[in-house]
Order: structure tokens, then C-alpha cells, then sequence
């Protein structure tokens, strides 16, 4: 018996690291897909002379406090000739399972200033929002700081160590005048 159960530590000490590496990479994952999604929406909007804002989506019925979904948005400022709309919604895009947006103020500053709404995206009930616009100029509009700020993706059952984040984390900032973005990775 004694020998089984050194057998079954000597496991667990070997498969602790790598479980904790996998939910690194998924995190990192993440927060690159994000950042993509934010420089998409910057480029598209410089080349198509439309606004385009990165929405996050925070579900009505989900885990309080967290976004877990965005997608990108094509605004026009009026009709659109060619299917009569106003916006041109991209597919909404769900993190990886286990991974949110927190909405720790330290954390995650950009969601105390950008625009606030609330939509019904296709799977949802309704779902509060947060609208980061970036305009055909490059910048982002509507914040109320020309300082850079942040998106923080955490593991949703972290434990928070400081500045209302857990040890593993990854941080988008977003630098306003520029409409530049950049990983944090601790």
C-alpha cells in the first residue's frame, strides 16, 4: 500500500506542472486573440474611413462580474446602401472555457470609461456591454483619459493576490491616442 501511494504522488508531482502550464497557454491564447481582435478592428477601421468598435460582452445569467465574449462591430454613421443596416455585425467570439475579462478596476480601467450598453447577441438573453471604438484616424474614442488602459484576462476560480488579479494573468493596454495595443504577461 505504501509503495501504490508513492506511485500516485510521484504522478500528481508530475502532472501539477503540466496542468498548469496548459492553462498558461490558454490564457495567453486568449489574451492574443483579443489583442488581434482589437488590432483588426483599429486597421479595418483606417482602411475603411468607418468607425469600428471591439465590443465585450458580460451575459445577463453568467458568472457576475466577468465578460466572456466579444466581436467586432462596423459602425455607419448612417444608412448602408448596400443591406440597409446602420452596423455590421462581425460573429461574436466566446474566450476559452475558465478564461474572463475581469472587471476589477486595477485590472481592467477601460471598462470604467468606455461606452456602456446592452445588447441580445445571438445566444443570449441580453448581455451588458462595453464598446472600445476605434476611429478611422487610429485612435480610440469615447474614453475619458488619453492614458493608456487595460483589458485584464484571468482564470475565472483564481484567487486574487494583488491589484484584484490572481498570480496568472495576461493584460491588453491600450493606448488611446495611438490606438496601439500590447500583451502583459507577468
Amino acid at each position: 500500500m505504501l509503495v501504490v501511494m508513492c506511485i500516485m504522488a510521484l504522478l500528481i508531482a508530475l502532472i501539477a506542472p503540466a496542468i498548469t502550464t496548459l492553462a498558461s497557454t490558454s490564457l495567453t491564447t486568449a489574451a492574443a486573440e483579443l489583442r488581434n481582435a482589437a488590432e483588426q478592428a483599429r486597421q479595418t477601421a483606417e482602411a475603411s474611413g468607418y468607425p469600428v468598435e471591439l465590443r465585450v460582452y458580460e451575459p445577463t445569467g453568467g458568472q457576475a462580474g466577468y465578460y466572456t465574449a466579444f466581436r467586432l462591430v462596423k459602425i455607419y454613421e448612417t444608412t448602408n446602401q448596400i443591406n440597409g443596416t446602420t452596423n455590421q455585425y462581425l460573429p461574436l467570439r466566446q474566450l476559452p472555457q475558465g478564461i474572463v475579462i475581469t472587471t476589477a478596476a486595477d485590472a481592467s480601467s477601460i471598462l470604467k470609461t468606455a461606452p456602456a450598453g446592452n445588447e441580445a447577441p445571438t445566444g443570449y438573453n441580453s448581455a451588458a456591454t462595453r464598446s472600445i471604438r476605434f476611429s478611422p484616424l487610429g485612435s480610440i474614442q469615447g474614453l475619458s483619459s488619453t492614458s493608456p488602459q487595460t483589458l485584464s484576462l484571468v482564470q475565472s476560480l483564481s484567487p486574487v493576490v494583488a491589484n484584484g488579479l490572481p498570480r496568472n494573468f495576461a493584460t491588453i493596454t491600450f493606448d488611446p491616442v495611438l490606438g496601439s495595443t500590447a500583451i502583459y504577461r507577468p
